[in-house]
């Protein structure tokens, strides 16, 4: 056939009405089942060698540095507690803030949500030290998530820059 003309022969076997396949009357299963996320402290769900998909990320990103995965962002707030409605508000709010880099550091604030972790940042010190979290394991995924929601519970995504 010469270039640029239309090829108007039907493929080889082709019919000459078109199939149609129905949807199915089931629904999807659920792109990412409850059971992929563990709580905290639950050693039931586990990855590879008995580590959780959020102690596997945190490990790995602990030795080679780098970024969580959008999967791994997301168990680490379902471990955190937030609401599943807000997954994709937080999931902006935390890549704009640190590229999901649990080592992002910019002045007094730290982790994947950029929380400031300076002393008098609350009248009682830094937001880890205001919700009663370990102020030394801001890097902690979880524990920076934590820290993240129980801020937004309190002031909504006004203390960000990176607002939804």
């Amino acid at each position: 056939m010469p270039v640029g003309e239309l090829d108007t022969y039907p493929a080889e076997g082709a019919g000459t009405q078109p199939t149609f396949t129905p949807p199915p009357t089931e629904p999807a299963p659920a792109y990412f089942p409850p059971t992929l996320y563990p709580t905290l402290g639950n050693s039931q769900t586990s990855l590879g060698n008995s580590q959780s998909l959020v102690e596997a990320a945190t490990v790995r990103v602990s030795q080679e540095g780098g970024q969580l995965t959008e999967d791994e962002m997301r168990a680490v707030l379902y471990s955190s507690g937030w609401p599943e409605e807000l997954f994709s508000q937080a999931l902006a709010v935390s890549w704009c803030e640190s590229r999901w880099s649990p080592y992002a550091h910019n002045g007094g604030n730290a982790g994947l949500f950029q929380m400031n972790i300076t002393e008098g940042a609350t009248l009682r010190g830094s937001w880890f030290t205001y919700w009663g979290l370990p102020e030394d394991r801001w890097s902690d995924p979880v524990v920076n998530a934590t820290a993240a929601r129980l801020t937004w519970e309190r002031s909504g995504w006004s203390p960000w820059s990176c607002r939804p």
